[in-house]
């Protein structure tokens, strides 16, 4: 009965190579998960700054188009434009706000 059994080095070299190769597979699925989670973050990072710019930008118009609406109705003269339906009037008032 000759068996050939595994000698020392060659089971430590064996339990070596598995020891690396699960080490090899924790490194690269740590890798992907963290690159996954970074771009995740990223996004959510992103989304929240383009909601804060937009709210930002939207309250600034609203300030604006308030400040144009009231500035056009202390004005005698858009107002009698109004009144009087004449488009060309109310067209260059409106014009003289944005010059």
């Amino acid at each position: 009965m000759s068996k050939k059994r595994l000698t020392l080095q060659t089971s430590l070299a064996i339990a070596i190579l598995l020891i690396g190769a699960i080490g090899v597979a924790l490194v690269m699925s740590t890798d992907n998960t963290y690159r996954r989670l970074a771009f995740e973050q990223q996004q959510a990072s992103v989304s929240q700054l383009i909601a804060i710019k937009s709210a930002d930008l939207l309250k600034k118009l609203g300030s604006l188009q308030q400040d144009l609406g009231l500035k056009l109705q202390d004005d005698d003269n858009f107002k009698q434009a109004l009144l009087s339906k004449n488009k060309k009037d109310i067209t260059y008032w409106l014009d003289q706000e944005f010059n």
